[in-house]
């Protein structure tokens, strides 16, 4: 698994990123506190499955790929928040 990292201000590396989980179903959005996080399904197992934007602190503006890990996924991480609880 590699990460992605990129900030808002570059279209190129925002396309890239968003490239990488295209076509993946939307499992939920997080309160980071510092950041918005969209998890997406990770079905064939590659591991970059969550797009990090943040929105204060230190690292404002920076868009990251990670990973979330298929537990806190199926225990509901992201799941109240996309259905707005």
């Amino acid at each position: 698994m590699t990460s992605s990292h990129t900030t808002v201000l570059d279209r190129e590396g925002l396309i890239r990123l968003f490239r990488r989980v295209s076509g993946r179903r939307l499992v939920g959005v997080v309160d980071g506190f510092d950041c918005v996080e969209l998890v997406f399904e990770d079905p064939d197992g590659i591991g970059e499955n969550l797009v990090s934007v943040f929105t204060d602190g230190r690292r404002l503006g920076n868009v990251c790929l990670g990973f979330v890990a298929r537990d806190p996924i199926e225990a509901g991480y992201g799941a109240a928040e996309a259905q707005g609880s």
